[in-house]
């Protein structure tokens, strides 16, 4: 969020920490003769695990992809038969997952990470993403540019592995005979993370399709009797804190089966995450992408 803009609607509160601030709205408020009382809540403040600093919201702008463009095709390349999952269950698993996929924030408040390439002039306010670094708006000609602090979520930049790390966009013909590949064996648990996003940036990217088969591999778990009611118990999807964690798959009786569906051209929208002192960072930051 802009400074200048901020320092409009705050005013003589600008640049206060929330301690000194609730302070001199008080006093602001006594001195206009409009405070009533001030009295004191019990309730639930989440506090750093570090330095036990309290966690606030923090109205702060994302980076959001705008999904309903990517999904379908993406859909389409496994519902057609041009990608295919082995075993054939994990399908479902796909196109769950891909048919409740909602805009995904890819912005991400990390030191490391392919730095989000989009420029801001303070001067002029002028915004947009570049391929190549610059400190000169070419807009008003102005030198206070800066570069988006954050970072591309980890997803994000490996759905673009598949052929930004095969000459793809400088040299396409690099690409021959490796891409599509012919098959991947990875593992069930990023399907959606991971082979789906692929789908989606090589469809949208290059047109055509990162894979043609996808193996799911099979992952150890512990025997709990107790993890689950039913006996034919298996693993849910790891991501799923409350999944089972019994060897084979759930009968309908279990209720702790059930996968939590993760809910994921770029859009710009605000959206509120905590703050504390422990995620200050310094001055400079890796290279982007």
């Amino acid at each position: 969020m802009s400074t200048r803009w901020l320092s409009r609607v705050t005013g003589e509160f600008t640049g206060m920490n929330r301690e000194e601030c609730r302070e001199a709205v008080i006093k602001w408020f006594e001195e206009h003769d409009l405070l009533d009382h001030v009295e004191d809540h019990d309730h639930s403040v989440m506090h750093c695990y570090r330095c036990d600093a309290a966690l606030e919201p923090w109205l702060s702008e994302q980076w959001f992809v705008a999904v309903d463009k990517l999904k379908g095709p993406a859909l389409d390349a496994v519902n057609s038969g041009k990608v295919t999952f082995h075993p054939a269950r994990w399908t479902q698993t796909y196109t769950t997952w891909m048919e409740n996929l909602k805009d995904w924030c890819i912005s991400r408040q990390l030191w490391w990470g392919h730095r989000i390439p989009v420029f801001y002039c303070e001067d002029c306010g002028w915004e947009d993403a570049l391929t190549e670094d610059t400190d000169v708006c070419p807009k008003c000609g102005g030198h206070h540019v800066h570069q988006d602090e954050n970072v591309l979520d980890t997803w994000f930049s490996s759905q673009l592995w598949t052929f930004a790390t095969q000459g793809w966009p400088q040299k396409p013909e690099l690409l021959e005979g490796h891409h599509p590949t012919t098959a991947l064996v990875t593992a069930r648990d990023i399907i959606a993370l991971w082979v789906a996003r692929m789908v989606m940036s090589s469809l949208y990217f290059w047109t055509r399709c990162r894979l043609r088969t996808s193996s799911s591999t099979r992952r150890s778990w512990p025997r709990t009797a107790a993890a689950c009611p039913s006996p034919r118990a298996t693993a849910s999807t790891p991501w799923t804190s409350s999944a089972c964690t019994a060897p084979t798959r759930c009968a309908s009786t279990c209720s702790r089966s059930s996968p939590t569906t993760r809910m994921l051209s770029l859009t710009r929208t605000s959206t509120r995450r905590p703050s504390s002192s422990s995620t200050a960072r310094a001055p400079s930051r890796p290279s982007r992408l």
